[in-house]
């Protein structure tokens, strides 16, 4: 069985993460998350992401 590894954009899974924060812990959190991948908040691909997510 062959496997595949795909590499995307970081920000579909950071923003589905940081998503989760507010459902597992509380609001608050989800600059912590960001911060902790060592990036600034990409406002703009957090949201788009979220959207997708949030579509299927």
């Amino acid at each position: 069985m062959a496997h595949e590894v795909m590499v995307g954009d970081r920000w579909a899974d950071i923003a589905v993460a940081s998503m989760s924060t507010a459902w597992n812990y509380g609001e608050g959190w989800e600059d912590a998350l960001i911060e902790a991948y060592g990036v600034e908040p990409d406002r703009e691909r957090l949201s788009y992401y979220r959207d997708l997510w949030n579509a299927t």
